[in-house]
């Protein structure tokens, strides 16, 4: 199976590696430098489709081949009112970003034969969840051409201690700013959007610093666990017919034994965070694409809502259950 990522490069000043074949760029080099190093300096053009009817070829124009300017790899066939943000757009959106919010560009890459494309950047904004565990703020936007996901704008965090990355989700509500292909891409909009998202970093880490205080046993992170996969509460025969389960037995090993791990329901969190990022799939760049954009930042963020419940409760709030 061919690599995700195709190509992936990384701040010089970042410390931690995320695909371990990327390109190390200097903190302080030019836009272009950034646009050729991450491999986004193509473009997306579109074609009317053609088709043979036997007699000769006829156009279709009310659907479109979205195809790289560099390869002319078909990457999706599309409707004619479908909007493209450009890879270029992706970069500058972060240039302007950072200029003037005093961020730094951090890594970019494409994904999947150029069928998604990402940047991400530090906002230098941290926090430290009990003694020691040190959760960082970054600024994610991706796109597609392939359809299968809007342009997404959102923040997220790293663990420091082991890598792992959380969607900042907070009171039912993912914090991201979708913008389906139908829409024209409006930058300004998405950065005053983006902006009224940063409290939620405070809402977030004093959740974790909860979660932190909170002990969690082996025996109750195993149930736990066994109740988000199941999404009920799961009988006692149940969970006996799940101890055999792959993934309970990956949650658990990872509750156990990843760096940083702890007896807490965010040690119970961050056990799920790290079996998505480091564990689950058949390679890093799978387990990347799943972590931010598929199954396993879905299940991360079950896991988030779920123990952000469980703080709710004990602090006697009312629970909003996600629909």
């Amino acid at each position: 199976m061919a690599d995700l990522v195709e190509t992936m490069v990384r701040s010089a000043d970042t410390a931690q590696s995320w695909h371990g074949k990327e390109n190390v760029i200097p903190p302080d080099a030019p836009f272009d430098g950034w646009f050729e190093a991450s491999g986004l300096n193509y473009a997306v053009r579109r074609s009317e489709v053609m088709f043979a009817d036997g007699a000769g070829v006829q156009a279709m124009p009310s659907r479109h081949v979205l195809w790289r300017s560099d390869t002319s790899a078909p990457l999706a066939v599309v409707g004619e009112d479908y909007r493209v943000v450009q890879p270029r757009q992706v970069l500058e959106f972060f240039r302007d970003l950072c200029a003037e919010n005093h961020l730094k560009m951090d890594t970019a890459g494409v994904l999947a034969g150029g069928r998604r494309v990402w940047a991400l950047a530090s906002t230098g904004q941290q926090a430290v969840i009990g003694n020691a565990d040190v959760l960082k703020q970054y600024v994610l936007l991706a796109t597609s051409y392939d359809t299968t996901m809007a342009t997404v704008a959102k923040h997220t965090s790293v663990r420091v201690v082991c890598n792992n990355t959380l969607s900042l989700a907070y009171n039912n509500n993912e914090a991201a700013i979708k913008v389906n292909h139908c829409t024209e891409f409006d930058q300004t909009k998405v950065q005053l959007q983006m902006g009224l998202l940063d409290e939620q970093f405070a809402a977030f880490t004093d959740y974790a610093d909860e979660m932190h205080r909170a002990p969690y046993s082996i025996p109750t992170a195993a149930r736990w666990y066994a109740e988000l996969l199941k999404e009920h509460d799961v009988s006692d025969e149940e969970f006996d017919e799940l101890q055999s389960n792959r993934v309970l037995r990956g949650l658990m090993n990872s509750f156990n034994r990843s760096p940083g791990a702890e007896a807490t329901l965010w040690g119970v969190v961050n056990g799920c965070t790290a079996f998505v990022d480091h564990v689950r799939g058949r390679g890093y760049d799978t387990r990347m694409n799943s972590a931010w954009f598929g199954q396993g930042d879905l299940l991360k963020r079950k896991a988030w809502e779920k123990a952000r419940q469980v703080i709710d409760a004990a602090n006697g709030k009312t629970i909003l259950l996600t629909a």
